[in-house]
């Protein structure tokens, strides 16, 4: 391909029409659901980082590189083809640490089948919040809460599940200090605006989000920033009590916006497959 850094990405449909909703602490509460979403009108007083706990909370060596990975409860196979990619031995004398980040199933007879992975492979970092889309700003916060509070580490890789990475041109890239230590870098999504069509999937109100433009944030599939960074991310998420549903916005626009954190482009060094 002639680029030193190609990040294929896959299963994307929608990502570049990103909407955003904020989502009330007080309206979220599901009653129908065996297993409420982790918020409603008892958490009112509490930020939304302090709320997070670890149902699952794996030890994190001292590293070069936190790799932190959103994956859903429900569905293991696309961790399998990442540990089949990357096992564990080859990223120990790579000096980085993997977790894959998991909400709780609904079905709670997938609960004893993520334990046995989680003692088979000891790579699962698991929420006290149930498993679905919405919570994925959550999910990514817990993330960075456990980097934060449990890692020694000089940078953190965050990715999806279905992004497949070139971990070897990444180290590279990142032992040539390319990457600024003072930034989070990824693919930079600029002047997004709000979707205002009532019957569309990302349909926000302007009560949701009152501006016209979205601040400057990276995709989620795939960042690099310092461990410092991530750190200043976290303790900055705990001003909020109320957060916005999609995650890429609120965790590297707003956060970011709030940290005065730039943002560096590596736009050019992804590819995308939408099969």
């Amino acid at each position: 391909m002639g680029l030193k850094l190609i990040f294929l990405i896959f299963c994307i449909s929608t990502v570049f029409i990103l909407s955003l909703t904020v989502l009330k602490i007080n309206v979220i509460s599901n009653t129908k659901l065996k297993l409420k979403y982790l918020y409603s009108a008892s958490y009112i007083d509490k930020n939304i980082s302090s709320v997070i706990k670890f149902i699952i909370n794996p030890k994190c060596d001292s590293n070069f590189v936190v790799w932190i990975v959103t994956s859903s409860a429900n569905d293991p196979s696309y961790r399998t083809a990442l540990r089949h990619a990357y096992p564990s031995e080859i990223l120990e004398t790579l000096n980085i640490t993997r977790v894959f980040l998991l909400g709780m199933p609904k079905e709670k007879n997938i609960w004893k089948y993520i334990l046995k992975e989680s003692q088979t492979y000891n790579d699962l970092l698991q929420g006290n919040f149930l498993e679905n889309y919405r919570n994925l700003t959550l999910k990514h916060l817990m993330g960075l809460k456990w980097a934060s509070s449990n890692c020694k580490a000089t940078f953190l890789i965050k990715s999806d599940d279905d992004t497949v990475l070139d971990i070897f041109e990444i180290l590279k890239f990142l032992q040539e200090r390319r990457i600024k230590e003072n930034a989070i870098s990824g693919y930079v999504l600029k002047e997004m605006k709000p979707i205002r069509i009532s019957n569309n999937k990302w349909f926000v109100t302007r009560q949701d989000f009152p501006e016209n433009v979205y601040p400057d944030f990276l995709s989620g599939w795939f960042y690099i920033t310092s461990l410092k960074v991530a750190q200043l991310l976290f303790h900055t998420s705990k001003k909020f009590k109320n957060f916005f549903w999609i995650d890429d916005v609120f965790i590297t626009g707003i956060l970011r916006q709030e940290c005065g954190i730039k943002l560096e482009e590596l736009n050019n060094f992804y590819t995308t497959d939408y099969r």
